[in-house]
């Protein structure tokens, strides 16, 4: 068994994003000059015990991948942070193996890793991540990031937690019409290395392999899990308004991610 690592899913095609995408991957786009990963990555390298970060990308948008990690190669190398970019073999959307897929096909080429920062490339997180991780390094507990959302149309595009005693996530519900909480949980978790180990099960079974929610819903009644409660600010980039809107955000305030 390996030391932690993180595990970055970068194949989506980013479909609801219409013609920005069709030359260009979603987590490459740029926003306040910078590509849209680059934000994820500076928090990432940033996180004490993690020396390593795997990232899955298509076949068809690979040599970009490539190209921009190898902008960060002597940054991460002075960090004592190796990055690997994985190919899935997909061109096109519709032949995608889906992002639990990848998560396994990732989980894999870390070689059984000492547990995971496990995240979706499309949101800018505003706020740090160093509390959550360090909360998984010496609890060693399945961690999912839930952050409070007001807004109830949001969290009905969401995947909701119900929670019981000690935050545990007792189900995790995917756009709910009556969310059972208020709070969201994005795709950012810390899986232990028995949590990854689940992923072979759930793909054997009819559940979605395109959703990674999914996923902590079939881990939930399997293994504990539990909520890593923030009260910050994230931007999901999905739609061209919202990388309009991620744009703006930090053009008007560069430093709103440098935490």
């Amino acid at each position: 068994m390996h030391k932690p690592t993180a595990l970055l899913l970068c194949a989506g095609y980013g479909t609801r994003m219409g013609q920005i995408t069709r030359d260009r991957p979603k987590p490459l786009l740029p926003v306040a000059g910078r590509p849209l990963l680059d934000y994820l990555v500076e928090q990432i390298a940033a996180l004490e015990g993690i020396p390593t970060i795997h990232l899955v990308s298509s076949h068809r948008f690979l040599d970009q991948f490539l190209e921009w990690a190898g902008t960060w190669q002597e940054r991460l190398s002075a960090a004592g942070v190796s990055l690997s970019v994985h190919d899935d073999g997909s061109t096109r959307s519709e032949d995608r193996p889906g992002a639990v897929a990848d998560l396994a096909l990732l989980a894999r080429a870390a070689d059984r890793p000492d547990g995971a920062l496990v995240a979706a490339s499309d949101n800018l997180f505003l706020f740090p991540l160093a509390p959550m991780w360090e909360a998984f390094r010496s609890g060693g507990r399945n961690l999912v990031l839930t952050i409070l959302e007001g807004d109830q149309t949001e969290l009905r595009r969401s995947a909701v937690p119900k929670l019981g005693p000690d935050n545990r996530v007792l189900a995790l519900y995917q756009k709910p019409s009556t969310p059972p909480s208020a709070w969201a949980v994005p795709a950012l978790y810390c899986l232990t290395s028995r949590a990854l180990g689940r992923l072979d099960e759930y793909l054997s079974t009819a559940e979605p392999r395109d959703e990674l929610g999914s996923f902590i819903s079939f881990l939930v009644s399997r293994e504990p899990v539990y909520a890593f409660k923030i009260e910050g600010r994230r931007l999901h980039v999905g739609t061209p308004e919202a990388l309009r809107r991620a744009n703006e955000v930090l053009s008007t305030d560069p430093g709103a991610h440098a935490l």
